[in-house]
């Protein structure tokens, strides 16, 4: 991956990160479109000749990270929040839609049951 890929993977992983508050300060900075996520010409709502099922159509230059800045800008939009689980480390997204709350410390139950747990026994062990 080139350091362009690298940079736009560091910002996309700020932004899903962070809170509102900073993510509204750092989107603010750029002007009233917003931060440029890409090459996009035209979207266009069709019907897929195969399925004829409704299909979200992109026209113009497009290449992988456009799609994932496409990904990352829908994730904010929905007002997910990108969290880091306080006992696996793992990524997960909490808030409207997501199933956790917005202000979930853990990816699912199961940590957070080890993390008590592991809690517990500090505290009588001391």
């Amino acid at each position: 991956m080139s350091r362009i890929g690298l940079s736009q993977a560091a910002i996309m992983y700020m932004l899903l990160k962070a809170g509102v508050e900073e993510r509204t300060r750092y989107l603010s900075r750029w002007d009233r479109f917003g931060v440029p996520i890409g090459s996009w010409s035209v979207f266009f709502l069709g019907v897929h000749p195969i399925t004829g099922m409704s299909q979200l159509k992109y026209q113009g230059q497009q290449s992988l990270c456009s799609f994932l800045w496409l990904e990352v800008a829908a994730e904010i939009a929905n007002g997910s929040i990108g969290q880091q689980c306080e006992f696996c480390g793992s990524l997960f997204n909490s808030g409207p839609g997501t199933g956790r709350r917005a202000d979930a410390k853990f990816c699912s139950d199961a940590p957070r049951v080890a993390f008590n747990r592991r809690e517990r026994k500090k505290k009588e062990q001391s």
